[in-house]
């Protein structure tokens, strides 16, 4: 009995540690530049998407990635982007300096309040340049603000 209450500070560390992890400390995801692509940008932002995620299928999002792509490159083949081990992130006419997400920034949770759906914190800048970016990162279910 003794043993369990010297534990008993440190798993509540540990539990406060990993609770502060999950809910309220940044986290960066790391991507990489896959792709530039020269777009016609005389309807430039016409759709209304500066920047958007292609993710699994299996992730529901409030937009369709490949749909809003497909606007911009009809041509452009989709069969190259590995959905099953990596989320896409695509910029028109611009480039990110990070792409992060915490707990408090969710859009949806599971039963026990885990995070389901991480709301993107986005650091970006306009390039007017007519090209589109494709970044790639960990297959992670993430979105962006919509209504922002």
């Amino acid at each position: 009995m003794k043993k369990l209450l010297k534990f008993t500070p440190v798993l509540i560390a540990v539990a406060v540690a990993i609770f502060t992890d999950l809910f309220f400390l940044p986290h960066t995801l790391k991507t990489t530049l896959i792709e530039e692509i020269k777009y016609d940008n005389s309807c430039s932002y016409a759709y209304g998407e500066k920047y958007f995620f292609i993710k699994d299928e299996d992730y529901n999002g409030f937009y369709d990635g490949k749909a809003i792509l497909g606007y911009y490159l009809p041509e452009y083949d989709l069969s190259g982007l590995d959905t099953d081990k990596y989320t896409y992130f695509i910029t028109v006419e611009g480039k990110i300096a990070s792409v992060k997400y915490n707990g408090l920034n969710c859009k949806r949770r599971t039963v026990f309040a885990i995070p389901d759906e991480y709301e993107a914190i986005i650091e970006s800048e306009e390039t007017a340049d007519g090209i589109i970016r494709i970044y790639r990162m960990k297959k992670i279910n993430i979105d962006y603000d919509y209504h922002s």
